[in-house]
Formats: structure tokens, C-alpha cells, sequence
């Protein structure tokens, strides 16, 4: 039986939604990167989300959203488990991976910004 992928505007969560909660809590360093566990760290990072510009969620939300999607459609294992978890756990992991990049996007907007341009070049670039 040969069963056809969900398009990832038919999955079950949205990653700019998702985002934007993100934004909304605070951050307490809870993650999977040691760098950004510091007290130093983490003192900066949620300064600088305290400081979001409605601007700045929602370009967040987009790019976060961008990502997931590239990530999807590429086939990635992280993502494939965000989407096959069972129960809260794919929910969570998205949390906890769009924690980590609001923490990157916070500390070099810049960064963030030409990886995604990067990727839509990409995905733009014939085969």
C-alpha cells in the first residue's frame, strides 16, 4: 500500500504559532546547547526577549516556520520525530527546538536571516 506523505500545511501543529509563544515565556536557559546555559548567557538572552518588537515575533515566527518546513520537506530525522511522536512529545520537541533558535535569533538576528535566504536560494536553484 502505498501511502502519500501529509503536505506540512496539513500537519497537526504550527511552528509560527509555536514561535510566537516562545517569545511570549521566559527564558531560563533550558537547553540542549551548553553554550547558552550560562547564568551570563541566559541573563542576555532574556533581556534581549523581553525587548522583542511585535516586528521581531513575527519575523521570528516566520523563519522558524521556514525552517521547520524546509526540514520537512527535506526529509530530516529531527523533524520526522517531532511529526511521528506519539502523545505531547512532538509538541515538545518543537518547543524545545525553537527555544534554541529564538536564543541564536536573539543573540544574531543576522545569522539566522542568511541561512534562510540561503536555503531559498536553494530551493529556488534548478536541480
Amino acid at each position: 500500500m502505498n501511502m502519500r506523505r501529509k503536505s506540512y500545511e496539513d500537519l497537526s501543529f504550527l511552528p509560527g504559532i509555536i514561535a510566537s509563544a516562545v517569545c511570549g515565556r521566559e527564558y531560563r536557559g533550558e537547553e540542549m546547547s551548553l553554550a547558552l546555559r550560562s547564568q551570563r548567557t541566559v541573563e542576555r538572552v532574556e533581556g534581549l526577549r523581553r525587548a522583542m518588537t511585535q516586528e521581531q515575533v513575527d519575523e521570528f515566527g516566520e523563519l522558524a516556520d521556514e525552517r521547520c518546513k524546509a526540514a520537512y520537506e527535506g526529509g530530516m530525522p529531527w523533524f520526522d520525530e517531532v511529526v511521528k511522536a506519539r502523545g505531547d512529545r512532538g509538541r515538545e520537541l518543537l518547543y524545545m527546538w525553537i527555544t534554541h533558535w529564538m536564543a541564536a535569533y536573539l543573540v544574531s538576528p543576522e545569522t539566522m536571516r542568511r541561512e534562510s535566504r540561503r536555503r531559498r536560494e536553494q530551493a529556488g536553484s534548478p536541480s
